[in-house]
């Protein structure tokens, strides 16, 4: 079973029993959690928490959405969607050191009347105490954010710093600079918002943060620390901002740094303004920007649009029910639409249900899907985005798709014909997995692969790297990556392969792909240091055992002994001529610590040939072999000195004489019949075969 992950933190939770309500022991957020009887929904929920974590609220809903598909009496997942509507993320209160609720959205609705967190307390049963609970938590946030809204005077600039240091707790040098940039603010005229002077004593921090946030034209980063800019509360108050530039075009961030590399600014700030504190005229120009944003003679800030944002939450809140609309059910042949409707035609915001499964929720335009929307798909797909007159296979979005393996995969960006075409991005369970120009679903031009915590970075074509640079599977090797430099499609020049499933790896220089001089360790300690063409041991090379003993050397072609090379089978013991496909083969020599054999191998077995072999026991066979067995003639010595000398067939005795340690006949053999002997050695006779030989 998939184990669940905290939604403010993502440390695992420990869940068990009959609780309904789990705390996290890393973070301390108690929260509810979705129901343990599907693996493939937990890690849907996972994977939309992670999203959300992320501050990726549309793609978390989507996840959701699905969820809900498949399960539409699971109180978590509307709870969730709520979550994502209203941009929710939980941060350690810094007077209560508890989590709480911050808004990365403002929607003009208390949550109190939201139709999925109805649906939540719906069916949670006993447990919807708890949603009631945080949905009161919301709305009194959402109360006093807008008091502070319409009866605060707005902020010109945002100081954005980390006050304490992360390891002693005292002030750190970002405090100062910010005690020195407010009072020069002050001094020409400026509203700033500092927290040391514009929080009121033990007030409760979020809304007024928001406030400030929302009404601020600009946002002053400080940072001289890299560490500083991932403090929580810190990039919870950029990351807001941010969100609301995307909004709102006439908001700007500057980053000012001190002490660290640009390098080192998170990448979604890199692209902003930046200020080194270092630099001598810094406090003028960063006067001189704030300047041209914030004139002299600028006017007041209009709030007006922010009051008008927040009627509508005035009235739902005082009846604490949902607003009245002109909402209609209007029936279909392939299904039920409700929603907001023009002329007995969808129009404006509503809902799709499809005959077979399937559903629309999103904008409508005298009947077509038009702006943004979500289509589900009854298969567990869905494309939420851009949909122009009922056409959204071309434009802005993200599409989802579940493969037969259960992976849930997340193309966003521009797609043309339902694959991406343009800059986008690929997502597999939540983790990005591609990025850059893609056309027909593939990365053709400048972009970015994201193989198990690697990248691989340059110009792809046809989705493989062509001129690039990182880490990326292999086509030519099964299931192994390629860590190294591609040009023109090929790897090239030092570089490194990891095998996926073993672990083996193989170090070399390559040219014009999997061609060059190779170190290939295997996962049993054995090592190969010789010549690779088209991914395979072929050319010279040597075989070393795990400690290093030399076991092979000479020619391999398909990853095999093949030509002429010598095994070294122990350190009396060695072969010394012909392989194929690694076993000994034509001409060769066995050397044995007495005793040798040359002569024809085939499929590693002597073959034809002539030679003295020695047995451990001590008996030895000086002689001739044809097609693998004795045949011809030979000596046959045992160890008590008798002997058999004369010809053999297809190995037993055929043609000879039978000797004693006296040298004295004790036995004669015609065409493989006895023809006089001693009954104790022929009885021996027969129980002492070629066969032994055959080591």
């Amino acid at each position: 079973m998939a184990v669940l992950k905290c939604k403010s933190c993502g440390a695992p939770l420990n869940v068990g029993g009959n609780e309904q309500v789990v705390e996290c022991i890393y973070c301390g957020l108690q929260q509810t959690f979705p129901r343990p009887d599907d693996d493939f929904k937990l890690q849907m929920f996972n994977q939309a928490n992670d999203l959300r974590r992320q501050f990726d609220f549309d793609g978390a809903k989507s996840f959701l959405q699905a969820i809900i598909s498949r399960f539409p009496e699971e109180p978590e997942a509307y709870w969730n969607v709520c979550l994502c509507k209203y941009g929710i993320m939980y941060v350690e209160d810094q007077q209560t050191l508890k989590q709480i609720p911050t808004f990365y959205r403002m929607i003009p609705q208390s949550i109190l009347s939201d139709a999925d967190y109805l649906k939540a307390c719906q069916y949670a049963g006993a447990a919807s105490w708890k949603y009631e609970e945080e949905a009161k938590q919301i709305e009194k946030l959402q109360r006093k954010i807008l008091d502070l809204t319409n009866n605060e005077e707005p902020y010109d600039i945002f100081i954005c710093y980390k006050k304490t240091d992360l390891d002693s707790g005292a002030l750190t040098e970002d405090s100062k600079i910010a005690s020195q940039i407010y009072m020069k603010l002050i001094e020409n005229n400026y509203r700033v918002f500092w927290a040391e002077r514009s929080l009121p004593p033990g007030c409760e921090y979020e809304p007024y943060i928001y406030s400030a946030l929302a009404t601020a034209k600009i946002m002053l980063v400080l940072s001289t620390d890299k560490r500083h800019f991932e403090a929580p509360w810190v990039k919870n108050e950029w990351i807001r901002y941010l969100d609301m530039m995307s909004r709102e075009s006439d908001k700007t961030i500057i980053t000012c740094y001190k002490n660290i590399s640009p390098e080192d600014i998170p990448s979604n700030l890199r692209s902003l303004q930046a200020l080194n504190m270092n630099d001598m005229l810094f406090s003028s120009d960063l006067l001189e920007r704030i300047q041209k944003k914030l004139p002299k003679n600028k006017k007041d800030l209009d709030t007006e649009s922010l009051f008008n944002a927040f009627k509508s939450f005035q009235n739902a809140n005082q009846a604490n029910a949902p607003q009245s609309s002109q909402s209609k059910e209007i029936s279909f042949e392939n299904g039920v639409y409700t929603g907001e409707a023009i002329a007995g035609k969808p129009h404006g915001q509503g809902t799709h249900f499809l005959a077979n499964g399937d559903k629309y929720e999103g904008s409508w335009n005298v009947g077509k899907m038009h702006g943004q929307g979500t289509f589900t798909y009854h298969n567990g797909d869905f494309w939420t985005g851009e949909w122009n007159n009922g056409n959204a296979w071309n434009g802005n979005g993200k599409y989802y798709h579940t493969t037969q393996s259960n992976a849930l995969t997340c193309q966003e960006g521009t797609l043309k014909n339902g694959m991406l075409s343009g800059n986008g991005k690929i997502y597999i369970n939540g983790k990005l997995s591609r990025e850059g120009f893609f056309s027909d679903g593939k990365l053709n031009g400048h972009g970015t692969a994201y193989v198990k915590g690697h990248t691989c970075t340059g110009e792809f074509k046809d989705g493989q790297p062509w001129n690039a640079k990182g880490v990326y599977p292999l086509t030519e090797i099964d299931k192994a990556i390629y860590n190294g430099t591609w040009t023109n499609g090929a790897p090239n020049g030092p570089g490194t392969i990891e095998f996926i499933e073993k672990s083996e790896k193989i170090d070399g220089t390559f040219y014009n792909g999997l061609n060059g001089t190779v170190c290939w360790i295997y996962d049993d300690g054995r090592r190969y240091e010789g010549e690779m063409r088209n991914g395979m041991l072929s050319g010279q090379g040597i075989m070393l055992s795990n400690d290093g003993n030399l076991i092979y050397r000479g020619e391999y072609a398909n990853n095999l002994p093949n030509g002429y090379g010598v095994r070294f089978v122990n350190e009396y013991e060695r072969y010394e001529g012909g392989f194929c496909d690694g076993l000994f083969s034509g001409q060769g020599t066995y050397y044995y610590q007495q005793g040798y054999w040359t002569g024809e191998w085939y499929e590693g077995k002597r073959w034809n040939g002539q030679g003295l072999l020695i047995h451990p026991n001590g008996n030895t066979f000086n002689g001739y072999i044809a097609n693998g067995v004795a045949t011809g003639r030979g000596v046959l010595q045992f160890t008590d000195g008798s002997r058999f000398d004369g010809d053999f067939y297809n190995d037993n005795y055929y043609n000879g004489t039978v000797y004693n340690a006296h040298n004295q006949i004790i036995g004669v053999y015609v065409n493989g019949e006895v023809q006089q002997a001693e009954r104790t050695f022929e009885q021996r006779i027969i129980d002492t075969a070629l066969g032994m030989f055959k080591f």
